[in-house]
């Protein structure tokens, strides 16, 4: 069956979240990227490779480079409605019945895109834009000297959650060839998204899709996740490129990873 948006309507709804700055970034390359898709309609006609027509409608995000910040704004993406805290509220509507697909980037290593599988509950020992460490967790992950490791607080929801959690509900590989094919290379598939806000937001957003799907009824698909790196600008991407491609993510996953 071919998937259609949780509202009945025919758009999409996707949230799309970039970083805001740290370090020497004055301005995060995959903010000014995201940001350009912001309030963006998407067509996705009737054509080969993809199914009935649709369109998609991108909600962009600034998030900031902090542990306290995606422990507090990203449970809210997953809820229905969708909570966004009043210092990032965007001035479009949201959706009532929630967001269809969250994308969210960050800023890696040169060299191109990196489409991140996975994420980990802990070892996030680096300080974050305000220089405040990630709460710690109980795991036995790597510690920072101290011997305490930090991630995610053992409370919550968290306490259930696994070490390492692989995204499900994307097929990665399939969407790197798609890109690679489509002309937004270079680009790869990643098992290594760092261990730092990057990572960190990926694995906040995995479990929370998860979790609210539970909660929901059992017949309830859980909204696909998905984390991609882009590079330093013109290293090799420029941000019209970075752009163009979460945009071709965007387009594909809306009507290959959705489900009904």
């Amino acid at each position: 069956m071919a998937p259609v948006p949780r509202d009945g309507s025919d758009t999409f709804k996707v949230l799309l979240t970039g970083f805001g700055p740290f370090s020497h970034y004055t301005s995060n390359p995959s903010w000014l990227a995201a940001a350009k898709l912001h309030d963006e309609f998407i067509d996705v006609p009737k054509s080969p490779g993809y199914r009935e027509a649709k369109r998609i409608h991108v909600t962009a995000i600034e998030v900031p480079v902090t542990y306290d910040a995606i422990l507090s704004v990203v449970p809210g993406f997953h809820q229905s409605p969708p909570v966004i805290p009043e210092d990032i509220r965007v001035s479009i509507p949201i959706p009532e019945k929630g967001y269809d697909f969250i994308m969210h980037t960050g800023v890696g290593r040169p060299g191109g895109l990196r489409v991140e599988t996975r994420a980990h509950k802990a070892g996030y020992q680096k300080p974050d834009a305000e220089g405040k460490l990630a709460p710690p967790a109980k795991s036995d992950g790597d510690d920072d000297g101290s011997g305490v490791v930090r991630g995610f607080p053992d409370t919550g929801i968290y306490q259930e959650t696994l070490d390492l959690v692989i995204n499900d509900s994307v097929d990665v590989n399939l969407l790197v060839k798609h890109l690679i094919s489509s002309e937004n290379g270079p680009v790869a598939p990643s098992t290594d998204a760092g261990k730092f806000l990057c990572e960190y937001i990926y694995y906040c957003s995995l479990v929370h899709s998860e979790y609210e799907c539970r909660q929901k009824a059992s017949s309830a698909a859980k909204t696909p996740v998905l984390f991609m790196h882009v590079p330093d600008i013109d290293k090799p991407q420029s941000v019209a490129d970075m752009a163009n491609a979460m945009r071709e993510v965007i387009y594909w996953c809306c009507q290959n990873s959705v489900k009904t």
